[in-house]
C-alpha cells in the first residue's frame, strides 16, 4: 500500500512539474511578442577619416541609446550580437573641426542584419561630439627604462644600463601633440633576487591616449648585465693638479696610486688606468714656493660601486 502512495505521488508530482515548464514557457512566448524599450551603451567608432589627418582630440568612447523592439529581437541582440552594435562616426567629409549632434544622424548606429526592426529611438548620452582634425605626424622616441625595477641578490650588481631591443617607438598622432612627446615608459616590471643577466624578456609600453595616437610596435625586450661583484687593483695610476694658473710649477709626492675598484666582475676587468682620473683641484690660496698635503678627488666610471685609494694623502709643491 505504501508504495502505491508514494508511486501516486511521484505521478503527481511529475505532471505538476511538466505543466509548471509548459505554462513558463507559453507565458515567455507570449512576453517576447510584446514591445519593450532598452537603454544600452555602444561604442562611438570614428570612420572614414582622410589619410592625412588624425583626431587632435579625445571622444567620448561609448554613447547610451535607447533602442524599442519585440522582446525575440531584443534577446537575440543583447545575447548574441551586442558587441556588434556600434555607432559609426563618419569624418569623410570633414577637415578640421565639427560639432556633431548625434540625434541627427542617428542612421549610423548600425545593428547586425537581420535586426532591422529593432528601432534606435534615441540617443541619450552624449547629445554632441566635438571633433578637431589635425594633420597626421610621426615622431620616432625612446623608451625610458622608468618602470623597470630591479633587484640583484647580495654580492650581485647590475652592470650598465637597461637596455631594450628594440630601443624605441614610432608614435603617429596629431602634429602639436606628439612633438611634446620625448619618450615612452614600458609597463611596470619589477625583477626580484636576480644573479643572472636578463636577456630578451618581453614587456609592453605603456600606450598612452590610445584614441588619436598609435604606434608601431606593442612592446619591447629587456636586456640587463648582471655579475658577481668582484675587486681589482690598478696600480700606477697617475695623479694630476688640475686648473693650474699660467706661471705656476707644480708637483705632486708621490704622483701616482693604487686604486682597489670593486664592481661587476667581467666589468672591472675592462676598466683601464686611463678611465680613472685622480685630481687635486687648484686653491686660489695656494701661493708659490710651499708644501700642502691635499686629498685626491677620484673620477672613475659609473659602473664602479666603492674603490679605495692608496697613498690617501699626497703633498702638492708649488714652484
Amino acid at each position: 500500500m505504501y508504495d502505491l502512495i508514494k508511486k501516486a505521488g511521484n505521478i503527481k508530482f511529475k505532471t505538476i512539474f511538466i505543466s509548471l515548464i509548459i505554462s513558463f514557457f507559453l507565458w515567455l512566448y507570449v512576453k517576447l511578442g510584446d514591445t519593450y524599450v532598452y537603454q544600452m551603451d555602444i561604442p562611438i567608432v570614428p570612420i572614414n577619416i582622410q589619410s592625412d589627418k588624425v583626431l587632435k582630440n579625445e571622444i567620448p568612447p561609448y554613447a547610451t541609446i535607447r533602442l524599442e523592439g519585440k522582446g525575440s529581437s531584443l534577446m537575440g541582440l543583447l545575447l548574441l550580437w551586442r558587441s556588434k552594435v556600434e555607432f559609426h562616426l563618419d569624418l569623410s567629409t570633414i577637415n578640421f573641426s565639427w560639432e556633431c549632434n548625434l540625434n541627427e544622424y542617428i542612421k549610423w548606429v548600425k545593428l547586425p542584419g537581420g535586426y532591422e526592426k529593432i528601432v534606435v529611438d534615441e540617443i541619450i548620452t552624449p547629445e554632441v561630439v566635438s571633433i578637431e582634425l589635425e594633420n597626421l605626424a610621426k615622431r620616432k622616441v625612446r623608451i625610458s627604462s622608468e618602470n623597470i625595477k630591479v633587484q640583484t641578490l647580495e654580492h650581485y650588481v647590475q652592470v650598465g644600463e637597461i637596455k631594450f631591443e628594440p630601443d624605441s617607438v614610432v608614435i603617429f598622432g596629431p602634429e602639436s601633440r606628439i612633438i611634446k612627446i620625448e619618450s615612452i615608459d614600458t609597463e611596470f616590471k619589477e625583477y626580484k633576487d636576480k644573479k643572472r643577466p636578463i636577456r630578451g624578456d618581453y614587456v609592453n609600453i605603456k600606450k598612452v591616449y590610445e584614441s588619436i595616437f598609435s604606434y608601431d610596435i606593442n612592446g619591447t625586450n629587456v636586456n640587463i648585465d648582471i655579475q658577481v661583484i668582484g675587486e681589482r687593483t690598478l696600480e700606477a695610476v697617475d695623479v694630476e693638479v688640475t686648473n693650474v694658473p699660467a706661471g705656476y710649477r707644480v708637483r705632486v709626492e708621490p704622483g701616482t696610486i693604487n686604486l682597489i675598484i670593486r664592481g661587476g666582475n667581467n666589468f672591472i676587468y675592462e676598466v683601464n688606468k686611463e678611465d680613472i682620473k685622480a685630481e687635486i683641484p687648484w686653491k686660489k690660496e695656494w701661493r708659490r714656493y710651499r708644501e700642502y698635503r691635499e686629498k685626491l678627488v677620484v673620477r672613475h666610471p659609473k659602473d664602479i660601486i666603492s674603490y679605495e685609494e692608496l697613498p690617501k694623502v699626497f703633498t702638492v709643491i708649488i714652484g
